[in-house]
């Protein structure tokens, strides 16, 4: 039965790879076109023109950013600053991010109607692990609307209830809207913001051909999980058993980065899945992927210094997978000193894990062992998309 952990060490490579690849799955944009926009009035302004199959991409025309930093953390400093022109604009054509950070942030955005009845618009945001503030207000200043939500939100609670934290405002033709969100990181230290501007019909419309396409994706997980775990059961080989765990990892990490732990989840687990930090289930991925190489390599018999190494990183990070999770799910602010503290200890260990990982296969390879050879190919797709 050789020839079958083979072929499932080439498929275990083949996760790997697209659960590193899964924001290239499908490009939203290949279905919409961009909005207009007005270039004539000295506050530049996105015009929205109704059910148009129209789409404004990653990084909006005319987004304008601002620090929410202790003395302009409300909306009314906010729109102080917005107005006396000191807020930034995002001159990138990509999504707007600040990097490695905790501090919030103000967007703020300018929208006309140019349809002749009223209609409704989403701003929608498909960032995990983040706090917002939305705020509407007319051309006067005067508050419209207003919601505080986050992705800890479960659908009955979000002021849309879709995957994605959407902002609905209504707006008649002719009418202009100035829109502010408050983004805060919460169980992260990156802001990386996606977001973009649909009609709920648009929305809904393009939702459910990701979602189909999304489910079959999650479905090979699901396959390949119940396929090793049968295995298993049946072989008592441990390499299967492992790689089970290790695709369970895998799927629970791409659950919560593409926001559907929100729609499969149950509220009460649901609240505190999400409170976890989905690095963590790299962590418990690479774990195993450490055990699985191991033990499909022997490395322990012939490679006993390396060996000896690997047992460190896979003592280390069995270790702050539960610390990880327990800090976060008990504790009332992710972005408290001890906490950045401890993700930043996670991440420096979770990649040297890695690197550690990349070194030995290429060592083995070098030494030309049979099996080493073999994990190389398989897990060839995955060292070319990290770099590429």
């Amino acid at each position: 039965m050789k020839w079958m952990l083979y072929i499932l060490m080439f498929c275990y490579g083949f996760l790997a790879t697209t659960s590193g690849q899964e924001q290239n799955i499908i490009k939203r944009n290949s279905l919409h076109q961009e909005y207009t926009v007005d270039k004539s009035t000295s506050s530049k302004t996105i015009l929205l023109g109704g059910i148009l199959n129209q789409y404004v991409d990653y990084s909006p025309p005319y987004l304008y950013w601002f620090p929410a930093v202790d003395s302009n953390k409300t909306i009314q400093n906010a729109l102080r600053l917005y107005i006396s022109g000191k807020f930034y604009k995002w001159e990138q054509r990509k999504a707007f991010t600040m990097g490695i950070t905790g501090k919030a942030y103000w967007l703020a955005i300018k929208v006309k109607d140019t349809s002749a009845s009223q209609q409704t618009y989403l701003w929608s945001f498909y960032t995990t692990s983040c706090k917002y503030e939305y705020y509407e207000l007319d051309t006067s200043g005067n508050l419209r609307s207003q919601f505080h939500t986050s992705t800890y939100s479960t659908l009955k609670k979000r002021p849309y209830p879709v995957r994605s934290v959407s902002f609905p405002f209504e707006i008649k033709g002719g009418e202009t809207r100035l829109l502010f969100v408050k983004i805060q990181p919460t169980n992260t230290d990156v802001l990386y913001v996606d977001q973009d501007f649909s009609t709920p019909e648009d929305f809904l419309l393009w939702e459910i051909g990701y979602t189909v396409l999304l489910n079959r994706y999650f479905g090979f997980f699901i396959f390949a999980l119940l396929a090793n775990a049968l295995l298993f059961f049946y072989m008592r080989n441990r390499i299967y058993g492992w790689l089970s765990v290790y695709i369970a990892f895998l799927l629970l990490y791409n659950l919560n980065d593409f926001c559907f732990d929100v729609l499969i989840f149950p509220d009460w687990l649901f609240e505190k899945f999400v409170l976890i930090p989905k690095f963590t289930w790299i962590i418990g991925a690479t774990f195993c992927s450490l055990i699985v190489f191991n033990r499909f390599t022997e490395q322990k018999k012939n490679f006993p210094n390396w060996y000896r190494v690997s047992r460190l990183f896979i003592k280390g990070l069995q270790f702050l997978m539960p610390v990880c999770v327990l800090a976060h799910i008990f504790a009332w602010d992710h972005q408290n000193s001890e906490l950045v503290v401890l993700r930043f200890a996670a991440y420096s260990i979770l990649v040297a894990a890695i690197l550690f990982q990349f070194l030995n296969l290429f060592y083995l390879s070098f030494k030309k062992q049979r099996r080493g050879l073999f994990f190389l190919l398989s897990s060839g797709p995955l060292i070319i998309s990290a770099f590429f």
